[in-house]
């Protein structure tokens, strides 16, 4: 259990601890764990050894370098390479394993591919990985970030609390997470899937520590410019780690320091391990990747560009379409042809003729209006000509008035109105 230490603000009288012990408010000096240290003074918890070393009994770690290096050409006696290791390899990794149980933290073969692994300070790793489904592969990701607290003898900053993977597969790989903070947004997008990532990790500190704060991302296909998405404003990047070659990000597992409760020092999130699997083949633009089949062309109406490693193709926007394997890109969708009644609006698509109007469909772009003395076509209904009636029949025999003046005492400027309501002027 780690607690807040305000320096200066009541006096302390406690005792100073040795070297290799801590300051324990309620029982006294209590001597380091294994592979911790202290200087000793009113520290109030020890420091664990940097990764990779160790080798330092309780009580015994007076500073860092009592650390002794548990690695040494570790790195080099673990390079195995190849989907699978070969047998003998798979012996030497098992005895390694034995006896350098906390060496393997960087990259080290993992069944379905290998792992980046930063372990952090506290907390407890998940169980299992989770990954992207149907081998998929990582195109973007998103951080939960808890800002900064401020100041006060109460605030407590916990930073980066947890992160979620989406897939080209087009489901999310996310990891535990802590109680803090919110969901950003997603990160651009990188289609050839991320192959390097660094993690940015604050180390211990007296009080109101925070260890993970921020994660960054390496797009296979855009060299040494990260993807990165916020995160905390405490500690530093490890440095850039990198799945092997042919390798891709598809899963990830962290390590999480639940809530400490009361005034106790909370961290959330504090390691992380992201695997890297193979990355399967890419297809030509128009194809998708069938698990079964591998490329296949995409059906009518959906797209897909060059390198496809999906399982799926995209849609064309709503009212447009292209041939099966056609499409290639977006502007390869193109407008259907419209329904009799409708025309073809570049922007909009098919809309409906307007009352009064025809029209036979197809790419037409306008209706042609009802022939004069004909109508009665409602709004999206004339497909013909034919479909535009009369609206006078008889009416010109009737309207037949023989003489130099009309019969009538009708006088300059009114109007004689029928039953058709139609008037005319006279």
């Amino acid at each position: 259990m780690r607690m807040f230490v305000f320096p200066n603000l009541i006096e302390d009288t406690s005792e100073a601890c040795a070297g290799g012990q801590y300051l324990d408010q309620e029982t006294g000096c209590l001597n380091c764990a294994d592979n911790k240290w202290s200087s000793g003074d009113t520290t109030t918890k020890c420091t664990p050894c940097p990764e990779k070393t160790g080798g330092v009994a309780a009580g015994e770690g007076t500073k860092e370098d009592d650390c002794k290096s548990l690695c040494d050409n570790f790195d080099e006696m673990m390079k195995i390479t190849g989907p699978e290791p070969p047998l003998p390899q798979m012996l030497t990794l098992f005895v390694l394993f034995l006896y350098f149980p906390i060496c393997s933290t960087q990259v080290l073969w993992y069944p379905s591919g290998s792992v980046l692994k930063w372990e952090g300070h506290w907390g407890t790793w998940a169980t299992s990985f989770s990954t992207c489904q149907n081998g998929g592969f990582v195109t973007k990701f998103k951080q939960k970030v808890q800002g900064s607290q401020g100041q006060g003898i109460s605030d407590d900053d916990t930073a980066l609390n947890g992160i979620c993977l989406s897939c080209n597969t087009g489901d999310e790989a996310c990891s535990d997470s802590g109680d803090w903070g919110e969901w950003g947004l997603y990160s651009d997008t990188c289609l050839s899937g991320f192959n390097a990532a660094d993690f940015k990790l604050e180390g211990p500190r007296t009080y109101d520590d925070t260890a993970g704060n921020a994660l960054k991302l390496y797009c296979s296909s855009s060299g040494n410019d990260p993807y990165k998405v916020g995160g905390g404003r405490w500690g530093n990047y490890q440095g850039k780690l990198s799945c092997p070659a042919d390798q891709v990000i598809c899963g990830i597992k962290t390590r999480i320091e639940g809530n400490q409760n009361g005034g106790d020092d909370n961290t959330a999130l504090n390691g992380v391990s992201l695997q890297c699997c193979e990355k399967p083949e890419s297809c030509a633009a128009g194809q998708f990747l069938h698990q079964s089949n591998g490329c296949v062309n995409c059906p009518a109406d959906k797209w897909s560009v060059a390198g496809n490693t999906s399982p799926s193709c995209t849609a064309c926007p709503q009212g447009k379409g292209v041939s099966a394997g056609q499409g290639k890109q977006e502007n390869d969708c193109t407008w259907k042809s419209c329904a009799g009644g409708q025309y073809l609006d570049q922007v909009a698509g098919c809309l409906d003729c307007a009352e009064n109007e025809w029209s036979s469909g197809d790419t037409t772009t306008k209706c042609t209006p009802c022939p004069e003395k004909t109508g009665g076509v409602a709004a999206g209904e004339g497909t013909k000509e034919d479909d535009c009636k009369s609206l006078c029949d008889n009416f010109d025999e009737m309207m037949k008035i023989t003489g130099p003046e009309p019969p009538l005492p009708v006088t300059e400027g009114s109007h004689v109105t029928f039953k058709l309501s139609t008037s005319i002027q006279i």
